[in-house]
């Protein structure tokens, strides 16, 4: 990949950032009183399986894994709502937004910008989370 594709890719990504941050804020204040029932961790191990992971599809396999689990981890992803919110967030409106981003640069792989968009709105989310959870208290 050369390095003019790459510079090109990352200003697209920028011009979108704003997107990822209304997504990402919205995904966590949706929550409402169920953010009681989310760990800190959660969200960062979702952060942490994403920043490893070659694909986003990796992530929402995380993220039922997580809903699937009996205690805490299930009830935070699956009862309150997030986890399926999350995961259609990915699937649909960082995949639009890495689909733009992808054409407009000319880069010619949607899957590696999803997962570098993925990174960014978990990233965004767990700044918000931390301000609503623990900015309250």
């Amino acid at each position: 990949m050369s390095e003019m594709k790459e510079l090109r890719l990352q200003s697209e990504i920028e011009n979108r950032i704003g997107n990822l941050v209304e997504e990402a804020e919205k995904l966590i204040t949706k929550l409402g009183e169920n953010i009681a029932n989310v760990e800190a961790s959660q969200i960062r191990n979702v952060m942490a399986v994403a920043n490893s992971a070659p694909h986003p599809a990796v992530v929402t396999n995380f993220i039922r894994y997580q809903m699937g689990r009996s205690g805490a981890p299930g009830k935070a992803w699956k009862d309150s709502g997030l986890g399926d919110k999350v995961i259609n967030a990915i699937d649909r409106t960082v995949r639009e937004l890495a689909t733009s981003a992808d054409k407009a640069a000319n880069f010619g792989n949607v899957d590696d910008v999803q997962i570098r968009m993925t990174r960014l709105l978990l990233g965004f989310m767990n700044r918000r989370f931390v301000y609503q959870k623990e900015g309250s208290r």
